[in-house]
């Protein structure tokens, strides 16, 4: 797995690139990875390290380091990995929950005007209106696109270094920003799923294979939503129930959502608060955590362990 620190690093600048760019309109921003003493250095001296003569507006970003968070770590493993991005048809991934980890950026923004500086300041407190933004990495293909919140820690204007007759030229606002992002794990357990049984039917005596046939899966109806029921119970009528061999389909803002068992009685999923299920008896009982859509059914599909 690559450095997932400079997915982070990506992630922020894309942001600035896409969002504080356009607002100098007919102007090009400089967007560069480094320290603000070395943007100082450039900005007042007036040219570039390859000699070139500055270009302002100019944002400079520098990542002042990482933590772990404790006060979001858990221990528990996250389930269903990779079954869609790329679809795995014959295996179920799981891993190690990621590990919290806080990242903090100083970013410096250099104007030439003070009103150029003002629309930056005036969209850095509406973005973060009420207290955050939220971005995006991709660790890799078995985790997907993950979601990570960014809050601004503070916003204030630096121009202590600059002499008096640079403030005429040039403008500098310091922001600090914190990305609470998560390191993800790349070793993963495999569990096989189970998709369709084949039946063979063989002669006792002569070995020679009467028939061949496939034996697809029991699928029952379970209820019909009212809109506001939140728990759901239902005896299958075939029992035993195959471990791995069981899923339920419900309904939510309109999307159809599965919800599976994890092959010792417990049923795990995006929308589920609690669930279990008895191989032997077929008793099912599921808790979500929001009302499935109103006058849509609750499925249930399994195997039967013969």
């Amino acid at each position: 797995m690559q450095d997932q620190l400079i997915l982070y690093d990506q992630a922020i600048l894309t942001w600035l690139s896409q969002n504080f760019s356009p607002l100098q309109v007919g102007r090009t921003t400089q967007l560069l990875m480094q320290t603000g003493r070395k943007a100082f250095v450039e900005v007042t001296t007036g040219r570039l390290t390859d000699n070139k003569i500055r270009t302002l507006p100019r944002i400079s970003v520098q990542r002042l380091g990482s933590r772990n968070d404790p006060t979001r770590f858990n221990s528990n493993r996250v389930r269903r990995l990779g079954l869609r991005d790329p679809p795995r048809e014959s295996e179920m991934l799981s891993g190690k929950y990621p590990a919290p980890s806080n990242i903090t950026y100083q970013i410096d923004l250099w104007t030439r005007y003070v009103k150029e500086m003002n629309s930056w300041e005036r969209f850095v407190l509406e973005e973060f209106a009420p207290s955050y933004i939220y971005l995006s990495i991709r660790p890799n293909d078995v985790w997907g696109d993950k979601t990570f919140f960014v809050y601004l820690e503070g916003d204030v204007d630096d121009n202590s270094d600059l002499e008096p007759d640079e403030r005429e030229r040039q403008v500098r606002k310091t922001i600090t920003l914190e990305a609470q992002g998560w390191m993800f794990d790349d070793k993963f357990v495999s569990t096989k799923i189970v998709k369709a049984f084949e039946t063979v039917i063989i002669d006792a005596e002569s070995n020679e294979e009467l028939d061949r046939s496939n034996l697809p899966p029991i699928e029952v109806y379970a209820a019909n939503v009212n809109g506001t029921d939140l728990t759901f119970a239902k005896t299958l009528d075939r029992p035993p129930v195959l471990r791995h061999g069981m899923v339920i389909s419900a309904v939510f803002s309109g999307k159809t959502i599965v919800t599976q068992e994890d092959g010792a009685g417990n049923l795990f999923g995006d929308k589920v608060s609690s669930g279990t299920i008895n191989y032997t008896t077929g008793a099912v009982t599921v808790t979500f955590s929001t009302p499935p859509d109103e006058n849509t059914d609750v499925t249930v599909t399994y195997f039967t362990d013969v």
